[in-house]
């Protein structure tokens, strides 16, 4: 988002909308959407990025406190997954040289 804005203070070069969105996708909703606050206020004048900013964000936020129920619920079961027994132990699986 700063990129951007920069480049749209120069008109230099901008970062298509399409790749903003696409990096709040992949895990950066907080970040695009707090790119749109102060100081920057980039891109508030545009509703549908806006609203799909806010869309992606909640998603997020919905993914990440699944998957910490989930590992949190399967934790307390103890089922067996390979991933959740890594993650539990931490290093002690590969300190048995």
């Amino acid at each position: 988002m700063w990129r951007d804005k920069a480049a749209a203070r120069r008109s230099a070069r901008r970062t298509p909308e399409k790749t903003l969105l696409l990096a709040a996708l992949i895990m950066g909703g907080l970040g695009i959407f707090i790119g749109t606050r102060a100081p920057l206020y980039h891109k508030r004048g545009k509703r549908r990025f806006m609203r799909l900013t806010k869309i992606i964000l909640f998603g997020n936020l919905i993914l990440i406190s699944l998957i910490i129920f989930l590992f949190y619920f399967l934790t307390i079961l103890k089922v067996n997954y390979p991933i959740i027994e890594l993650c539990v132990k931490g290093s002690k699986t590969f300190d048995s040289r």
